[in-house]
């Protein structure tokens, strides 16, 4: 006699059986009721599974992934399938046969293929219906993997995809954050990498479209992200890739979708790039002041823009070039070296040339030691030894007693000569004056005045003198007795009132 508990859980499989019963199960659910298949075939309650056949004879079937045995009733045959799948739907009842439960074949009906079957489903699916996809998706799936059936799970890949997809045109455009949240369930349902990587890039993409004219530090949180998210975003490109990112500009979506993966890391990093360059970009100043401060940063940062670098280098050049006038001499210089750094000689002399042109003006107001000093930095900056010269003889004119002045116009090769000053050459040129020459050696020529036969020899140890009616003849003796002994003869003409001049010299004893 059975107990009252014994009673009681056969009432409660029973009324659970019945349930079951009631609906078509799959193998794998009646599987789940393994442990339960006894109290079933005690109660010899009726199913209806479906699944996959492995083998189907007279009196025994065998489904795919199911231990139970499948037996046709007494006196009777399992029919056998007529369709091409090996799918079937089974009704019948568990019973006891040995102590073992086995289920008797009542009924058998051929069923499309899982594949024909979900594909039917499928059709009748609403495009932009997210969760009926991901539900269909998730049974094939599940099925594909109990039958190891590729196909299947390929088809279930599909399915989810669709899902994806469906809720990816759903996100409203000022939620771009949902684009991560849609790739992380990409990561969940263990699909395609690709599209993850698609997922993230829209939704930066987004972000970026959306702010591009943020705030700098909001740029910085932009950039930084990116640099988490999108692999490759903070590697430099070795080297340009021009016509990608003319492609990209033009269509980024579309470009970054047939993108392969190398050109998606290339991708990634002219985005994280881009954001970049506006951040450090939002510091520039309008008139160009900091440009080298802001071309240095791009370097660093983003050194495959060096050619954006040196914009603003020319514009902060510009910027001083054209405050030149009030700029100190170290400004002035250190400008100048800016330009041969980057090999413009002839841009740092205009630089120094048009400071020390503004000097002049200033230089003339202050008087001659003021040009002096120009002159001195036209000579040492720009080796301007004309322009130099120029301003020192501006400086003469004002102080012509200036012992400084002068030899600085000597060093400089220029001689003067009655008050005025001419290069080396040119005073070499002049022809040479005989009577100043011997003046210049202590000697006498003909020609020469009284006078300045005394300038070069001196007074004579004797003078004899001749006088006629018409003139006065002399004779100038240098040199003591019992020695040569010079003699200059001197006349001078009475009507003329001029001084005496040197008519012959005479050499001996």
């Amino acid at each position: 006699m059975k107990t009252f508990s014994g009673v009681l859980l056969l009432a409660v499989v029973v009324l659970h059986a019945e349930r079951v019963g009631a609906a078509v199960i799959s193998v794998e659910e009646f599987n789940a009721q393994s442990e339960n298949w006894n109290s079933y075939a005690q109660g010899q309650l009726l199913f209806t599974i479906e699944g996959r056949y492995s083998s189907v004879s007279r009196n025994n079937l065998r489904l795919k992934n199911c231990t139970l045995a499948f037996r046709p009733e007494k006196g009777k045959e399992i029919p056998k399938p007529q369709g091409d799948s090996t799918r079937i739907e089974v009704s019948g009842k568990l019973a006891l046969d040995g102590g073992k439960p086995v289920f008797i074949v009542e009924r058998l009906r051929d069923l499309p293929s899982d594949l024909e079957d979900v594909r039917k489903r499928a059709g009748s699916l609403q495009r932009d219906k997210a969760e009926d996809w991901y539900a269909l998706g998730a049974w094939a799936r599940g099925r594909g993997a109990f039958y190891k059936d590729a196909d299947l799970e390929k088809e279930a890949d599909g399915f989810l995809l669709k899902g994806i997809e469906a809720e990816r045109r759903a996100i409203p455009e000022d939620k771009p954050e949902q684009y991560f949240s849609l790739a992380s369930k990409v990561v969940q349902l263990k699909l395609s990498d690709r599209l993850r990587e698609e997922l993230v890039h829209q939704g930066h993409r987004q972000i970026w479209d959306a702010e591009r004219k943020a705030k700098p530090d909001r740029l910085r949180e932009i950039a930084e992200q990116m640099a988490r998210d999108l692999a490759g975003a903070e590697v430099a490109l070795e080297t340009p890739a021009p016509r990608l990112e003319e492609r990209y500009a033009k269509a980024p979506l579309t470009v970054y979708e047939g993108a392969s993966g190398e050109e998606r890391r290339k991708i990634h990093r002219l985005l994280y790039s881009a954001a970049v360059i506006a951040r450090i970009e939002a510091g520039a100043s309008t008139d160009g002041s900091n440009g080298l401060a802001i071309a240095e940063t791009i370097d660093r940062e983003v050194p495959e823009k060096h050619a954006l670098a040196e914009t603003y280098r020319e514009k902060e050049l510009t910027f001083r070039l054209g405050k030149i006038g009030t700029a100190t001499r170290g400004e002035v210089l250190a400008l100048a070296d800016l330009y041969r750094g980057r090999n413009e000689a002839d841009l740092a002399r205009k630089a120094i040339r048009t400071w020390l042109s503004k000097r002049e003006e200033l230089a003339r107001k202050d008087g001659p030691d003021a040009l002096k000093l120009l002159a001195e930095e036209h000579l040492s900056l720009l080796e301007d030894r004309k322009k130099s010269v120029e301003l020192l003889l501006e400086a003469w004119k004002l102080s012509p007693d200036s012992e400084e002045i002068t030899q600085r116009l000597e060093k400089l090769g220029y001689r003067q000569k009655d008050g005025k000053w001419m290069t080396l050459a040119e005073f070499n040129a002049i022809p040479v004056d005989p009577i100043q020459k011997a003046m210049s050696l202590g000697s006498v020529v003909v020609g020469m005045t009284s006078t300045q036969v005394r300038k070069s020899l001196g007074a004579p140890n004797s003078i004899t003198r001749v006088v006629s009616a018409d003139d006065t003849a002399e004779i100038w003796t240098y040199g003591a007795r019992n020695t040569t002994r010079l003699s200059v003869h001197i006349l001078r003409r009475h009507r003329s009132n001029a001084e005496g001049k040197v008519i012959e010299i005479q050499k001996g004893l």
